[in-house]
């Protein structure tokens, strides 16, 4: 209950949709494990460097000591993992712009949404999804064919919390084709039933894409303003 969400970075790689540095997994409170299938892994190297940054709630009203963050990443050596494909982490959010990434959500149903085109072809094979509070669903269309490529609502518990929004594997892991020239859309539904003004809501998803061989990633550039 008390993370709100756990990031992990490559600094010295880019993102694959926006220039800031590549996140290779994210978790909120609502997250279950998660363990790649077995053909799919993601490259790392000797040398490379992980950031790994946590974010943190106090649902009471006194300080909590003693209080830390364990990741846990399984890895195998290369030799073993020959035969495996690569995949490059995929995250979209519904709010563009430096900075974090949050809205405020008036009282009512709000709509909150962000459309892209990628620079690089290839399939999305797997996504989870990222909603607080009052957060109904998350859709991420298809804008160029006029279509609903995935649709998820969070699961609430008893007391009206998330405790969950189910992952999706996407046409039995064979994925969902991405092309560059069309447009996607990734919208977050809230309605708000308070009186006031929800701070800092967030609508996002992420999951594990596969590029076309031959294309290149774009490079990280440490200089943009939206990295720093």
């Amino acid at each position: 209950r008390m993370l709100h969400h756990l990031l992990v970075f490559t600094p010295d790689e880019r993102d694959l949709i926006s220039p800031v540095m590549r996140r290779i997994a994210a978790f909120g409170m609502e997250s279950e494990a998660i363990r790649l299938p077995r053909p799919l892994g993601y490259r790392v190297r000797q040398g490379d460097s992980l950031l790994i940054a946590a974010a943190l709630f106090n649902p009471t009203a006194e300080p909590l000591d003693s209080v830390f963050v364990r990741v846990r990443l399984a890895y195998e050596p290369a030799r073993r993992t020959a035969r495996r494909m690569a995949i490059v982490p995929f995250f979209l959010d519904a709010q563009v712009g430096s900075g974090p990434r949050v809205f405020d959500v008036p009282p009512g149903r709000w709509e909150f949404s962000r459309e892209w085109s990628p620079d690089v072809p290839g399939r999305l094979l797997a996504a989870g999804a990222h909603l607080h509070q009052h957060g109904v669903a998350i859709v991420f269309e298809d804008v160029t064919a006029g279509k609903t490529l995935w649709r998820v609502t969070p699961r609430y518990d008893a007391a009206g919390e998330i405790a969950g929004i189910p992952a999706k594997v996407f046409r039995g892991g064979r994925g969902l084709r991405l092309v560059p020239g069309r447009v996607y859309r990734l919208t977050a539904i809230y309605d708000n039933p308070t009186d006031g003004v929800i701070r800092g809501a967030m609508g996002k998803i992420g999951g594990a894409f596969v590029p076309d061989p031959g294309w290149p990633l774009p490079a990280a550039d440490r200089s943009h303003a939206e990295y720093r």
